[in-house]
């Protein structure tokens, strides 16, 4: 089975991490995609870096955003589907948007700790204080915020 996760990454915490692993363990190939685009306060590229280190058997790909408006779900569809190349069999999100995204790319949307009550954190909760937050941050992303 063919799965994907998608999200911003910034940075990569470990809610991230419980939402990817069980990703890995549900499907037989996994990619992350990343959605970077100009003016997020960490850069795309390195946060691509970041989980293909914490992921290796996974495939990290970016995302980029610029090109399209944040609302057109038409151009979101188009571009996660080439950035996957292939069609998902599902996506894995903790997300209010998953379902219709899933709906939108004719997958099965499969929902992880929507609360987040396994890891109550979020990257912009972490964003406001690293260092506060920083336990909650993968440890190939801690070094960033030194």
């Amino acid at each position: 089975m063919y799965g994907f996760v998608i999200g911003k990454f910034c940075p990569p915490h470990l809610g991230h991490d419980y939402l990817i692993r069980t990703a890995l363990a549900a499907t037989t190939e996994l990619t992350i995609i990343v959605c970077g685009k100009k003016g997020q306060p960490i850069l795309p590229e390195l946060r691509v870096q970041w989980l293909q280190e914490t992921y290796p058997t996974a495939s990290v790909r970016l995302l980029d955003q610029d090109s399209f408006d944040d609302t057109d779900e038409a151009a979101w569809t188009a571009a996660t589907l080439a950035c996957l190349g292939k069609q998902p069999d599902s996506m894995f999100t903790s997300e209010d948007y998953g379902d219709h995204y899933a709906d939108l790319l004719h997958c099965k949307h499969v929902v992880v700790d929507k609360k987040r009550e396994t890891v109550p954190v979020s990257a912009s909760l972490i964003m406001q204080d690293p260092q506060k937050y920083r336990e909650f941050i993968l440890p190939s992303a801690q070094k960033y915020f030194r």
